[in-house]
């Protein structure tokens, strides 16, 4: 797409984002995106509360960033919390790639970044909080507002409780996205009893593009050592690391596919029974879904 054909005034930009988020976070935002974070940023804003379980080194931290700063300048005024079980998981992970984000940006764009704020006026911000602040996230609440939560199993139930106080007024978004490491707790519920709410979905490290052509552990596991190195985007979870995690964690593991938490499937701490009934990769669609803004 020709920079002639992205809108220049903002209000129209804002209306040709809303249409296809996934298209201002390409060309706009100059993200490269792949299938499986295509969907989970459609699923943002067309539903309440996405969840997302994936393996190791998928890209969920990086897409999680891209939807902030596409909810921000898309959705606004509006009010966005982040935040992480550890200030570092805040600052370091998910601010950083923000900031890296808001940097390939047009300048005329507007918003201020400083270090884990980005503001446009008093009442439209994102903010990223740990959850050592519990108090923090009471009170906030705004026509429009989106809550990512970062590595979710590590999150205090308390602040599951905050961000549900949240939604009780408004239309906010909520995503949460994590490894598959606990079997219990609300990220966990998500994709279990509590179902039902949520648009759920499950990234394998063999859905990602370094896996191409790659359809079980089987063949990956008889690949010659200089096919293992070929990796599409290297970024990205690769096939030696999986490969290695499938015959280091083979021994005295209760899964058939011993892959630990390279595949998002299982994981050592979490009974791979418990999980295996929300291991397709897209789940389900929230039943009242509508697309943000419309």
């Amino acid at each position: 797409m020709s920079s002639s054909q992205i809108p220049n005034d903002h209000a129209s930009l804002a209306a040709w984002g809303r249409e296809d988020p996934v298209r201002f976070i390409e060309v706009v935002l100059g993200a490269d995106l792949w299938d499986g974070q295509r969907e989970i940023v459609r699923s943002v804003f067309d539903n309440p509360r996405t969840a997302v379980k994936a393996s190791h080194a998928t890209g969920k931290t990086f897409v999680a960033a891209q939807i902030v700063l596409a909810w921000f300048y898309l959705m606004g005024p509006t009010k966005i919390l982040t935040t992480a079980p550890t200030w570092l998981g805040v600052s370091r992970l998910l601010w950083s790639e923000i900031g890296r984000g808001h940097g390939r940006m047009p300048s005329d764009m507007g918003g201020t970044l400083l270090g884990t704020e980005l503001r446009a006026s008093r009442d439209w911000w994102a903010i990223g909080l740990s959850t050592d602040e519990g108090v923090r996230f009471q009170g906030h609440h705004a026509e429009r507002m989106l809550v990512v939560i970062d590595e979710a199993p590590g999150v205090r139930p308390d602040i599951w409780e905050a961000v549900e106080g949240i939604r009780a007024s408004g239309d906010v978004r909520l995503l949460v996205i994590g490894n598959p490491v606990q079997p219990g707790g609300p990220f966990f519920d998500a994709f279990t009893k509590d179902r039902e709410g949520w648009a759920t979905h499950t990234i394998s490290a063999f859905d990602s593009p370094n896996f191409d052509g790659i359809e079980s552990l089987e063949q990956l596991l008889a690949m010659p050592p200089e096919e293992l190195d070929k990796n599409e985007r290297p970024y990205l979870v690769t096939r030696r690391w999986v490969a290695e995690k499938a015959r280091t964690g083979a021994r005295g593991h209760r899964c058939s596919r011993p892959v630990s938490m390279a595949t998002s499937r299982c994981s050592p701490t979490a009974p791979c029974s418990r999980w295996r009934g929300s291991t397709k990769r897209v789940d389900q669609t929230h039943p009242t879904a509508t697309r943000a803004g419309r």
